[in-house]
């Protein structure tokens, strides 16, 4: 399958390197600040899910959250109209693997394909095309659809079959948060032993304190 053009729901910065990267780019997001982004860089802007799904190869939703992607799918003007066309659906938010296992039944017979795509990495990775994702589906699917994703993406890594991807950011997750906490435990054990927390926290900056993950 080659893909020529991509659309987004959720429009963040992330679509802006898939137009830089050459692909014919689609948006549909309900702020209107971003919309009016996508404009000044030329993307297209699609009024609903369906419009969108009708444009293009490959849809990227990047919503916030599970009854977002409910609403993306199955809503009024929603992409399951549009995933009999043969769609490719790719999943880039962070919602638990048995909620897309439950989506994913309910998309069976609309013709769609889907693969997981959650993205890890700080906000400065964005604009940069740096982000970090955890890729869940079949060889052929992943490969067909690396060369999109690595329009905003420096390290693509195909962990496992649909779902694998989300269960690799929440354990991504977990590992940071623990580092966060022993951050904090770590500064509270200082302090309460006489040592400056702000003066500390500047020491550990340049070492162990800089790592992510």
């Amino acid at each position: 399958m080659t893909i020529r053009a991509v659309g987004v729901v959720g429009l963040e910065r992330r679509s802006l390197g898939l137009h830089r990267a050459g692909f014919d780019v689609h948006v549909a997001d309900a702020n209107p600040g971003t919309a009016k982004a996508a404009r000044c860089a030329s993307v297209s802007i699609c009024v609903t899910p369906t419009e969108l799904g009708q444009s293009c190869d490959l849809i990227v939703v990047m919503v916030g959250f599970e009854v977002g992607l409910e609403a993306v799918l199955f809503g009024d003007n929603g992409l399951v109209p549009a995933a009999s066309l043969g769609l490719t659906i790719a999943f880039a938010l962070t919602i638990p693997p048995a909620a897309i296992k439950r989506l994913c039944e309910r998309l069976v017979g609309t013709g769609a394909t889907l693969i997981d795509a959650p993205v890890a990495r700080d906000e400065a990775a964005t604009p940069d095309g740096t982000l970090l994702m955890f890729a869940g589906g079949t060889d052929a699917e992943i490969s067909a659809c690396r060369p999109v994703l690595e329009g905003f993406c420096s390290d693509i890594f195909h962990v496992g079959p649909l779902g694998a991807g989300r269960t690799a950011k929440m354990v991504s997750n977990m590992i940071l948060w623990a580092c966060l906490t022993a951050m904090v435990e770590g500064l509270d054990l200082a302090e309460a032993m006489g040592i400056d927390r702000e003066r500390l926290r500047a020491a550990l900056a340049p070492g162990s304190g800089r790592r992510r993950t």
